[in-house]
Protein backbone atom coordinates (compact mmCIF):
# COMPACT_ATOMS: atom_id res chain seq x y z
CA UNK A 1 0.00 0.00 0.00
CA UNK A 2 3.01 2.02 0.85
CA UNK A 3 4.59 1.58 -2.49
CA UNK A 4 0.94 2.64 -4.14
CA UNK A 5 0.87 5.48 -2.53
CA UNK A 6 4.65 6.74 -2.64
CA UNK A 7 3.94 5.80 -6.61
CA UNK A 8 0.46 7.71 -6.97
CA UNK A 9 2.63 10.75 -5.39
CA UNK A 10 5.16 10.89 -7.87
CA UNK A 11 3.03 10.19 -10.99
CA UNK A 12 4.30 6.79 -11.70
CA UNK A 13 1.91 4.88 -14.14
CA UNK A 14 0.76 1.92 -11.50
CA UNK A 15 -2.37 -0.57 -12.04
CA UNK A 16 -3.66 -0.18 -8.75
CA UNK A 17 -5.50 -3.56 -7.34
CA UNK A 18 -9.04 -2.93 -7.22
CA UNK A 19 -11.07 -3.77 -4.11
CA UNK A 20 -10.70 -7.73 -2.86
CA UNK A 21 -8.44 -7.94 -6.03
CA UNK A 22 -11.09 -9.78 -8.11
CA UNK A 23 -11.59 -8.81 -11.68
CA UNK A 24 -15.18 -8.26 -13.65
CA UNK A 25 -15.96 -9.20 -17.16
CA UNK A 26 -17.38 -6.30 -19.11
CA UNK A 27 -18.29 -8.56 -21.49
CA UNK A 28 -17.52 -12.00 -23.24
CA UNK A 29 -18.41 -13.97 -26.50
CA UNK A 30 -17.33 -17.47 -28.15
CA UNK A 31 -13.83 -16.64 -30.09
CA UNK A 32 -15.79 -18.01 -33.17
CA UNK A 33 -18.29 -15.36 -33.02
CA UNK A 34 -15.91 -12.65 -33.16
CA UNK A 35 -14.89 -13.69 -36.91
CA UNK A 36 -11.20 -12.64 -36.27
CA UNK A 37 -7.94 -14.83 -37.04
CA UNK A 38 -7.00 -16.92 -36.37
CA UNK A 39 -9.65 -19.69 -36.56
CA UNK A 40 -7.68 -22.29 -34.72
CA UNK A 41 -6.32 -20.74 -31.43
CA UNK A 42 -3.83 -23.29 -29.56
CA UNK A 43 -2.82 -20.54 -27.43
CA UNK A 44 -4.26 -17.79 -25.07
CA UNK A 45 -4.28 -14.28 -26.25
CA UNK A 46 -3.62 -10.89 -23.88
CA UNK A 47 -4.99 -8.33 -26.40
CA UNK A 48 -4.21 -5.13 -25.55
CA UNK A 49 -4.58 -3.54 -29.12
CA UNK A 50 -6.45 -4.61 -31.82
CA UNK A 51 -3.19 -6.09 -33.82
CA UNK A 52 -2.41 -7.76 -30.61
CA UNK A 53 -5.48 -9.51 -30.14
CA UNK A 54 -5.02 -10.77 -34.07
CA UNK A 55 -1.76 -11.60 -34.24
CA UNK A 56 -0.50 -9.22 -36.68
CA UNK A 57 0.25 -5.42 -36.62
CA UNK A 58 -3.35 -3.37 -37.97
CA UNK A 59 -3.61 0.06 -38.19
CA UNK A 60 -6.35 3.21 -38.87
CA UNK A 61 -9.41 1.07 -40.86
CA UNK A 62 -8.45 -2.24 -40.54
CA UNK A 63 -7.60 -2.02 -36.47
CA UNK A 64 -11.11 -0.13 -36.52
CA UNK A 65 -12.62 -2.99 -38.08
CA UNK A 66 -11.18 -5.84 -35.52
CA UNK A 67 -12.23 -3.16 -33.03
CA UNK A 68 -16.12 -3.48 -34.03
CA UNK A 69 -15.73 -6.95 -35.24
CA UNK A 70 -15.15 -7.96 -31.60
CA UNK A 71 -17.40 -5.26 -29.84
CA UNK A 72 -20.45 -6.56 -31.81
CA UNK A 73 -19.80 -10.10 -31.16
CA UNK A 74 -19.49 -9.48 -27.49
CA UNK A 75 -22.62 -7.19 -27.53
CA UNK A 76 -20.51 -3.95 -26.22
CA UNK A 77 -20.55 -0.59 -27.56
CA UNK A 78 -16.85 -0.81 -28.06
CA UNK A 79 -14.15 -0.89 -27.37
CA UNK A 80 -11.74 1.42 -25.72
CA UNK A 81 -7.88 0.22 -25.95
CA UNK A 82 -6.73 2.57 -23.48
CA UNK A 83 -9.17 1.69 -20.81
CA UNK A 84 -10.21 -2.23 -22.15
CA UNK A 85 -8.45 -5.00 -23.26
CA UNK A 86 -9.80 -8.58 -24.11
CA UNK A 87 -8.47 -11.73 -22.97
CA UNK A 88 -8.58 -14.92 -25.19
CA UNK A 89 -9.14 -18.23 -23.50
CA UNK A 90 -8.05 -21.25 -25.76
CA UNK A 91 -8.49 -24.83 -24.78
CA UNK A 92 -6.71 -25.73 -28.13
CA UNK A 93 -7.21 -28.94 -29.94
CA UNK A 94 -10.28 -30.77 -29.53
CA UNK A 95 -11.02 -34.48 -31.12
CA UNK A 96 -15.09 -33.35 -31.45
CA UNK A 97 -17.24 -30.46 -31.16
CA UNK A 98 -19.43 -29.16 -28.12
CA UNK A 99 -16.47 -27.63 -26.00
CA UNK A 100 -16.68 -25.20 -24.31
CA UNK A 101 -14.16 -23.11 -22.05
CA UNK A 102 -15.92 -21.02 -19.34
CA UNK A 103 -14.03 -17.95 -17.43
CA UNK A 104 -14.49 -19.30 -13.98
CA UNK A 105 -12.59 -16.21 -12.00
CA UNK A 106 -9.91 -13.76 -12.19
CA UNK A 107 -7.86 -11.74 -9.48
CA UNK A 108 -5.00 -9.42 -9.12
CA UNK A 109 -2.41 -11.45 -6.88
CA UNK A 110 1.21 -10.51 -6.54
CA UNK A 111 0.77 -7.90 -9.12
CA UNK A 112 -0.18 -10.66 -11.38
CA UNK A 113 -3.68 -11.21 -13.24
CA UNK A 114 -4.67 -14.85 -12.88
CA UNK A 115 -7.55 -16.11 -15.23
CA UNK A 116 -9.05 -19.43 -13.92
CA UNK A 117 -10.77 -21.46 -16.19
CA UNK A 118 -12.49 -24.44 -17.07
CA UNK A 119 -12.69 -26.68 -20.28
CA UNK A 120 -16.75 -28.06 -20.65
CA UNK A 121 -17.41 -31.41 -22.41
CA UNK A 122 -20.11 -31.75 -24.52
CA UNK A 123 -23.01 -33.18 -23.08
CA UNK A 124 -24.04 -35.91 -25.89
CA UNK A 125 -20.47 -36.70 -26.54
CA UNK A 126 -20.55 -34.66 -30.36
CA UNK A 127 -19.23 -34.98 -33.60
CA UNK A 128 -16.12 -36.45 -34.82
CA UNK A 129 -14.96 -33.32 -36.33
CA UNK A 130 -11.72 -31.21 -34.71
CA UNK A 131 -12.44 -28.31 -32.70
CA UNK A 132 -10.44 -25.54 -31.21
CA UNK A 133 -12.90 -23.96 -28.80
CA UNK A 134 -11.82 -20.36 -26.72
CA UNK A 135 -13.61 -17.50 -25.03
CA UNK A 136 -12.82 -13.75 -26.10
CA UNK A 137 -13.51 -11.63 -22.19
CA UNK A 138 -13.24 -8.22 -22.37
CA UNK A 139 -11.75 -7.10 -19.30
CA UNK A 140 -10.59 -3.53 -17.61
CA UNK A 141 -6.98 -3.22 -19.38
CA UNK A 142 -4.39 -4.38 -16.39
CA UNK A 143 -0.57 -3.13 -17.72
CA UNK A 144 1.19 -6.33 -15.62
CA UNK A 145 1.84 -10.14 -16.43
CA UNK A 146 -1.68 -11.98 -17.10
CA UNK A 147 -1.33 -15.71 -16.34
CA UNK A 148 -3.86 -18.57 -17.49
CA UNK A 149 -4.68 -21.48 -15.34
CA UNK A 150 -7.52 -24.65 -16.05
CA UNK A 151 -9.14 -25.49 -13.47
CA UNK A 152 -9.74 -29.32 -13.48
CA UNK A 153 -13.27 -30.45 -12.35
Amino acid sequence: MLILCAALLIGADVDPEPPGGSVKAIASADWLATRLPPRQLTRHVVGRTPGELIGRQVEGVAAKEVTLMAARAMKAKTIDWAKQMILVVAAGRQPTNGYQVEVVGMRIQSGTLKVSWKLLKPQNGGDDVITYPATAVLVPAYKGKVEFAQVKK
